[in-house]
């Protein structure tokens, strides 16, 4: 019994410590409320260095929440970003060259039965012949069977090996999707909450 109000108690917590950002919201303002009640400060000067602080603070958390999702989709950061920008300014950009390359493959495939050619004469030997030929077209088909069969495995090889690329691939990009949807969210809605807890202290004091 003991246990499961413990575990109870341990999803609560962590159900209400999922809404971080309100809780540091009210703890900053509790902090606040408390310093111009109960200490000898000025009231306005204190309001006005509060509501400077948190919206530095608050711009700053916002600013690191859209640098981490530009590094999670592209793997770079808003420097690099802005390096690559000024680097593509016309006046000073290089211009780029284009080679052209076309590759030639050439295939030659040399078939031959092996069999020689000759005039039988007699029925016996029309007959031996005809059973060469025979046996030299099975040999033939049993070769044919074969590259084909070869060449189907190695398809379905790389096929499931694009596959399984494309799936890996497909978890990545949900798990970055996951990541800026979920992980930056809260930073960035806790950045803006405190520019707006600036705002309104700027407009209280």
């Amino acid at each position: 019994m003991v246990e499961r109000k413990m575990k109870m108690a341990y999803r609560t917590i962590r159900w209400v410590w999922r809404m971080w950002p309100v809780l540091m919201i009210a703890l900053i303002f509790f902090i606040h409320n408390m310093i111009i009640t109960y200490l000898p400060v000025d009231r306005e000067v204190t309001n006005k260095t509060v509501s400077f602080f948190v919206q530095v603070i608050g711009g700053l958390l916002v600013l690191y929440s859209i640098d981490s999702n530009v590094g999670i989709i592209k793997k770079k950061n808003l420097l690099d970003v802005l390096v690559n920008y000024l680097r593509e300014f016309p006046p000073i950009q290089k211009p780029s060259t284009c080679k052209l390359q076309v590759p030639i493959t050439i295939n030659i495939d040399v078939a031959g039965t092996g069999a020689v050619e000759r005039n039988p004469n007699t029925i016996d030997e029309k007959i031996a012949y005809l059973q060469e030929q025979i046996d030299d077209l099975k040999a033939q088909l049993h070769r044919s069977a074969g590259d084909i069969s070869n060449k189907m495995e190695k398809q379905r090889t790389e096929l499931l090996d694009q596959i399984a690329g494309t799936r890996t691939k497909i978890a990545c990009i949900e798990e970055n999707l996951e990541q800026v949807s979920i992980g930056g969210v809260k930073v960035q809605l806790f950045g803006v909450l405190l520019i707006i807890y600036g705002s309104l202290t700027t407009y209280i004091a």
